[in-house]
């Protein structure tokens, strides 16, 4: 179907959105049809956030090039929509280690012991493209969530999200992911952060963890993990794209 004709695109969206509307994915892929006007027919995303969102580990995978690991999630959703005529751009500016601190926004003073905003990493950044991002995906899975608490990593979350919103830029925050090398406290930790995000987000959350984790000792599913304890393997980011 053409993007030029915004009225069936909106009637389309509407249907499928019904059908699929389990699917986050879908459901913001729906939030830009709803959006498209003649002057401005394709979208962009922009994704902050850590290593799997770099597909660290996968086939190809270069340090520092986001671009490298076709089989990421960030890659694959790259793909399927510029395919499909939908998306014109992302712009993937997350970093293996960072942490949901390093995405608050520029200016921001963290708590002492915390790390700082990241300027070419942060919210911040993501808004600053020209032309400016429609969505924006904010993905940290698990670092440092084993030692800092659950309610300043969802202050960080919160905050991001806002500072999208107050610029007209929808925000999807992922949830957690399971980590295998978490002791087994932590990584129910993990899952009351998923419980939490969900709830405080809804619609615009993402799941990243339903179909990942290993019930019931809340580790990776041996048929999507890298082998590392932390990571995703091909597997692994195929099923993400897919959700």
């Amino acid at each position: 179907m053409s993007v030029s004709n915004p009225t069936k695109l909106t009637t389309f969206a509407t249907i499928w959105y019904r059908k699929f509307r389990s699917h986050t994915y879908f459901f913001a892929i729906c939030l830009l049809f709803f959006q498209l006007n003649l002057k401005a027919q394709f979208k962009r995303i922009a994704v902050i956030g850590s290593s799997t969102a770099t597909g660290y580990g996968l086939p190809g995978y270069v340090s520092g090039n986001n671009s490298s690991a076709q089989d990421s999630w960030v890659n694959q959703l790259k793909k399927h929509y510029k395919d499909e005529g939908i998306i014109d751009t992302i712009y993937n500016i997350a970093q293996s280690s960072t942490d949901c601190y390093m995405g608050m926004p520029t200016g921001y003073v963290p708590p002492e012991g915390r790390s700082e905003p990241k300027p070419n990493l942060n919210i911040t950044k993501a808004l600053s493209f020209i032309p400016k991002p429609d969505v924006i995906i904010v993905n940290y899975p698990t670092n440092c969530s084993d030692w800092l608490t659950v309610s300043e990593i969802m202050n960080c979350l919160r905050t991001i999200y806002n500072c999208a919103q107050r610029q007209g830029v929808k925000c999807f925050i992922t949830t957690t992911q399971p980590r295998n090398s978490f002791s087994l406290s932590e990584r129910q930790k993990l899952q009351l952060l998923k419980d939490s995000i969900n709830v405080q987000f809804g619609m615009y959350s993402i799941d990243f963890w339903t179909d990942i984790v290993q019930l019931p000792d809340l580790t990776i599913k041996p048929v999507y993990s890298l082998g590392d304890g932390v990571h995703l393997n091909v597997a692994g980011h195929r099923s993400l794209y897919q959700i």
